[in-house]
């Protein structure tokens, strides 16, 4: 890989086009090497939209390489959805890419399926990341719509630390509606 910094694209990701399958095939291998919920192609069919991030100018693979993806993985009522699904290929961590995608995929989100909140559920380095990119760590589980609260009360992470350590929520589920309307 050369010195310079790798330019990006990031365009909708659309799993059944036979374009993608290589792709697709890519990304359930980033996800079981990287501690994360695996995504399968069960899963990854039902993103109800998603983007991918391309390194574009890489003649090593045809002039574009897949870089990243994210989309949105859950809906849980028309008001409330969830992001997630975020990886970003090891070669191209580092430059900013992983907040790219997920403002890409929060505006797209707002603007396609106009849900009043758009939630993230993370793990330590994406709790980071949503803190980063304007995040609001929900600080009180019980506070989260019905639809969304009766994940946590069946989440280990809710036993773990706000059953035996006294806390109102995990610090692991974050509100990045407003993510996608900056500018």
């Amino acid at each position: 890989m050369s010195n310079t910094a790798p330019s990006f694209v990031i365009e909708p990701f659309y799993p059944g086009n036979p374009e993608n399958e290589a792709d697709l095939h890519q990304l359930i291998r980033w996800t079981s090497n990287e501690g994360m919920i695996p995504l399968n192609e069960a899963s990854i069919e039902k993103h109800a939209l998603a983007s991918a991030a391309y390194a574009i100018d890489q003649p090593k693979y045809g002039q574009r390489e897949l870089a990243g993806y994210a989309a949105v993985t859950q809906i849980y009522d028309k008001h409330i959805i969830e992001v997630g699904g975020l990886v970003v290929n090891p070669h191209y961590r580092r430059h900013g890419l992983a907040s790219r995608i997920v403002k890409k995929v929060v505006k797209r989100a707002l603007r396609e399926l106009a849900p009043e909140q758009i939630l993230a559920f993370s793990n330590p380095d994406s709790a980071k990341l949503f803190e980063k990119i304007g995040g609001q760590q929900i600080e009180d589980a019980t506070t989260l719509p019905n639809s969304v609260w009766k994940l946590c009360l069946n989440c280990k992470f809710y036993d773990e630390k706000v059953v035996t350590l006294g806390q109102k929520c995990c610090g692991r589920v974050f509100d990045i509606t407003k993510v996608g309307q900056a500018k």
